[in-house]
């Protein structure tokens, strides 16, 4: 196969096209493939994932993180004790993080070993469903136990494996830390491997559970003796878990909270106290101390002291608070300047200019009845004389109050008499238009006459401090009624602060329907967002030899029209290692880009 087959088929078409295909070739007698495959297949698909091509990648991490060393560690003590059990059979035991890395393994054949080093089955890699299709690693996904047998792979170069895996949860945060995953020749298949690798699982969270409930004593013990003054703001944070009291709960937002724990994060693994300068949400300004807890030799969690200073001269215990617009929610100092100005316009007339997506609608319609009138100045070109008639027909009628959306797109011959209807109107009628640009800006500023106030919107780039609100929010109208709304957690809320949003409020309350429809649980963390957000969220910046790499990569492809067996050719690698590198270097394998 010289090219994905299956890109630009629907997935359910694509995925009966793969089950016929496999049907095809040396099927197995009378073997049936689950529904969980098949569903799986089908997300695989769609990513657009080949299964003639699709690989592990190494991680991006030059070194495990520390918190996952100590998972390892953990895990390798429990495991130990069933060591005798995986050497006398023919398989393979692999034990990840919870983005699918592979950290420690246990080999019971060599024959089964030279096979998986050869599949790049092996520490440092990455086995989740994002990167090498259905396999034992879609648990991590489904967080449910799950057996891929032969060709329920999706990748074709582990039909002659069967693996079994489950995640590994956290006892106390319910967080995937990671997952057991069992692998075998396809030949030696046994539905007991799924129960093996399942109760393993439940021995590491036991350990886990043991381990942490003294860790977690020692970090609680600790906070109630920083909190003997409840009125200093204090924090104590682990790898699992972050407690504030009432006063620091008060200065933060969820935003700064995963601020505090990135940097907390960093003293875990550095063990050394550090001070940092930190501007919350609303404004002021602290100072925030952080002190490692030490659990005997190793670190068990930070303690983190919030000491207010002076913002610019000034006192900075009372902010002056914004004005509030019905419905609309934020604290940013882009949002509150914003409210500011739409208070202060009161009923004149109003534009509102901003990127699409931003809310220019719900701003320009803030205080409007809700039977104003609405045109849409699009409209026009179909029918530009009827679109006029109504116009001026509405204003005719006197109506208390008209939005009028998309003024910068008003066709150019209608430019005047649309800007003498609403100067006629001005004055008795409310008058609200929104834009995506001045329309002066295209020589029709003789539109912005009538509308004196002129109200430019932050995309949501400009007031991510506001997204825990806006999260709050738009899960709120997303939860079904009478259902409590999950609560987002700080490390999903700072994924989402790394994200470009190029339809603003509208990508994200798009993103929000998805995972609240999704959402089991009380709580939304990193791992409930969507494998794509999760990849987004974490891309780096290329430097130095990799940057390099990336740029050839892309010139190859740009000079084949995105052809990669070409490409491959003309900077002399095999494809599948082109893919490879792709993925590693977060290039999008999409041709269709070139």
């Amino acid at each position: 196969m010289t090219h994905n087959t299956y890109r630009g088929v629907a997935p359910e078409a694509a995925t009966r096209n793969l089950l016929r295909e496999r049907q095809s070739s040396a099927w197995p007698v009378d073997f049936t493939v689950s529904q969980t495959v098949l569903e799986s297949w089908a997300r695989c698909l769609k990513a657009g994932l080949d299964p003639a091509v699709t690989s592990p990648v190494r991680a991006r991490a030059t070194k495990p993180r520390e918190q996952d060393l100590r998972f390892a560690e953990q895990a390798d003590s429990v495991l130990a004790s069933r060591r005798d059990d995986l050497e006398q059979s023919e398989s393979c035991l692999s034990l990840t993080n919870a983005e699918g890395v592979i950290l420690r393994q246990w080999l019971g054949s060599r024959a089964l070993a030279a096979r998986l080093e050869h599949l790049d089955i092996t520490p440092g890699f990455v086995v989740d469903e994002s990167i090498i299709g259905t396999s034992s690693g879609t648990s991590l996904l489904s967080r449910r136990p799950t057996l891929v047998r032969g060709p329920e792979h999706f990748a074709a170069q582990f039909s002659a494996l069967t693996s079994a895996g489950t995640v590994i949860t956290h006892p106390v945060s319910r967080r995937v830390v990671g997952s057991l995953n069992l692998t075998c020749r396809f030949a030696d298949t046994s539905r007991l491997a799924l129960a093996w690798i399942r109760e393993l699982a439940a021995d590491v969270e036991a350990a886990l559970l043991h381990r942490s409930s003294r860790a977690e004593r020692t970090l609680i013990e600790r906070f109630m003796r920083e909190n003997r003054d409840t009125g200093h703001p204090v924090l104590a944070v682990s790898a699992e878990t972050i407690v504030t009291n009432a006063a620091a709960a008060r200065l933060l937002g969820g935003v700064d909270q995963a601020g505090i724990w990135e940097q907390a994060a960093r003293v875990l693994t550095a063990d050394h106290s550090t001070v940092d300068a930190l501007t919350v949400t609303d404004g002021r300004r602290l100072r925030a101390c952080y002190l490692p807890i030490h659990d005997d030799d190793r670190i068990v969690g930070v303690i983190v002291r919030l000491i207010r200073t002076a913002d610019m001269g000034h006192p900075t215990s009372t902010p002056v608070p914004a004005p509030t617009l019905d419905g609309l929610v934020g604290h940013s100092a882009a949002w509150r300047s914003l409210a500011r100005e739409v208070r202060a316009a009161g009923s004149r007339p109003m534009l509102v200019v901003g990127e699409p997506g931003s809310g220019r609608a719900s701003i320009a319609s803030v205080d409007l009845p809700s039977d104003a009138p609405v045109l849409d100045a699009r409209d026009a070109a179909v029918a530009p004389e009827a679109w006029l008639a109504r116009l001026t027909g509405l204003l005719r009628e006197r109506p208390s109050a008209l939005l009028m959306r998309h003024l910068d797109e008003t066709p150019a011959d209608l430019t005047a008499a649309v800007a003498d209807a609403l100067s006629s109107a001005s004055g008795r009628t409310i008058l609200r238009a929104t834009a995506t640009r001045l329309p002066g800006t295209s020589g029709r500023d003789e539109l912005v006459a009538p509308l004196g106030a002129v109200i430019h919107v932050p995309p949501l780039a400009a007031r991510l401090e506001d997204l825990p609100d806006l999260l709050r929010h738009l899960t709120e109208r997303h939860s079904p009624p009478g259902t409590p709304p999950p609560r987002w957690m700080p490390d999903a809320v700072q994924a989402l602060s790394r994200l470009d949003w190029p339809a603003n409020l509208r990508s994200l309350e798009t993103l929000v329907a998805q995972v609240v429809a999704m959402a089991h649980t009380g709580y939304i963390g990193a791992r409930d967002l969507p494998a794509h957000v999760i990849s987004a969220a974490s891309r780096r910046t290329l430097v130095g030899l990799e940057r390099a790499e990336a740029t050839t990569i892309l010139q190859a492809l740009r000079d084949h029209q995105g052809n990669k067996k070409h490409a491959a050719a003309a900077l002399g690698i095999a494809r599948s290692t082109l893919y490879r590198k792709m993925r590693a270097l977060g290039i999008d394998l999409d041709t269709r880009a070139f």
